[in-house]
């Protein structure tokens, strides 16, 4: 007698354990949280910068996406040579005294990346991008 309510205990625990597991991935099935993604922006951006002088003066930024979720990596994929050239004319604008401190290239930072929002909010009807980061900048006199 003792065996059977054992062994009934048992298989009653075993039930719930599996009922419990299958629940649990039911529910984080349903609940995917979306990733984080950083898309670069290839090849790097090489533009000439306005100069006083006779001297030509380059700018060279590396620049990446941030972006959640693969609905919006697709759609930035999508615009990414409307986005490259909308960058080039941004980053050419510059004169290198705009770009030579770290505010400057703080405040470039965050021109460019409203504007790549403003971008996608009329082409998509929301920003999509949440940051755009400067993985390298840099500055030839």
């Amino acid at each position: 007698m003792r065996q059977r309510a054992a062994y009934q205990i048992s298989l009653l625990a075993l039930t719930v354990l599996v009922f419990s597991f299958c629940f649990a991935t039911l529910l984080s099935a349903d609940e995917e949280v979306p990733q984080v993604a950083y898309l670069d922006v290839n090849p790097p951006i090489i533009v000439n910068l306005s100069s006083k002088t006779k001297r030509m003066q380059y700018l060279k930024a590396d620049i990446a996406f941030k972006i959640t979720g693969d609905v919006a990596k697709a759609k930035v994929s999508q615009h990414i040579a409307a986005v490259r050239d909308l960058l080039v004319l941004l980053l050419s604008a510059q004169k290198v005294d705009d770009v030579d401190t770290v505010a400057g290239k703080e405040r470039l930072r965050n021109d460019a990346l409203h504007q790549v929002q403003a971008f996608f909010k009329e082409e998509e009807g929301e920003p999509l991008v949440e940051d755009l980061l400067f993985k390298n900048i840099v500055v030839q006199r």
